[in-house]
């Protein structure tokens, strides 16, 4: 397929290095290299074995060694991505995914935050999921895709310029967008389903005035209304952030009608 006719203007390209896919092939071949060594160790010294399974044991580091090394090799492949106006071309080894914007629902993009006693941050994951008309869906993480960060952070931007050209604030009501399974803009309108006592909620969209961040997680995403006389704003509806689709294009239809 010739992507640069069919999903546009290309926007930018990520492409792995030689030295970045060797770095993390390191990552699974030097626990393997540890492990070989120390059947290798083992072997030369089986008086360290005498009140074991030496078979066992020399089965299990050999064994740790060669799944490392296995692993080295089928999970790190050259990879390079390819944004466009209106899609993206992953490739990953031999396996080209070409996608366009045109066959999306949208995409989630989170980042989960691992604590050490619910307090100490330890670690960040981020993951981009993909969600097609059709219902299928697919990831895309730091291991697959090169400068992924940046790779997620140009495709937020893109697939928002998408889903909302020619979008503007007199034709709102015209725009049909889902923002996961619980939140849709359609008519004009935010159509929310508020769990079983409120069911399904509906909320002129000039009436929400801000997306706020809310929990100590993190994890939700409340719409805010006009704030009251002591300032404090109507919480008209809350989602889950890290399963909502399309955040950065709720963003920008909140801004435009603020």
């Amino acid at each position: 397929m010739d992507q640069k006719t069919a999903f546009g203007k290309q926007i930018m390209t990520f492409t792995a290095t030689t030295g970045q896919t060797l770095k993390k092939r390191l990552l699974f071949l030097l626990p393997a290299l540890v492990f070989v060594a120390a059947g290798v160790f083992a072997l030369v010294s089986p008086e360290l074995l005498e009140d074991s399974d030496a078979s066992m044991v020399l089965l299990l580091f050999f064994g740790a060694g060669a799944l490392f090394l296995l692993m080295g090799i089928l999970f790190v492949k050259p990879s390079k991505a390819v944004l466009y106006e209106g899609g993206f071309v992953l490739t990953r080894g031999t396996k080209v995914t070409e996608t366009g914007f045109s066959d999306l629902k949208g995409i989630i993009d989170s980042t989960t935050v691992t604590k050490l006693y619910g307090a100490i941050p330890l670690s960040q994951t981020r993951l981009v999921i993909i969600h097609k008309k059709n219902d299928e869906k697919f990831g895309a993480t730091k291991a697959t895709v090169p400068s992924f960060n940046q790779f997620a952070d140009e495709l937020g931007t893109a697939v928002s310029k998408y889903l909302l050209k020619d979008v503007t604030k007199d034709n709102i009501e015209q725009l049909s967008i889902l923002f996961g399974d619980k939140l849709e803009l359609t008519g004009g309108r935010f159509i929310h389903d508020a769990g079983k006592e409120k069911g399904m909620v509906s909320i002129p969209a000039d009436a929400v005035r801000s997306a706020e961040y809310i929990g100590s997680d993190g994890y939700w995403i409340a719409l805010k209304g006009q704030c009251d006389e002591n300032g404090k704003a109507e919480e008209l509806a809350s989602i889950r952030a890290d399963k909502a689709l399309n955040l950065e294009s709720l963003c920008r239809i909140i801004e435009m009608l603020s």
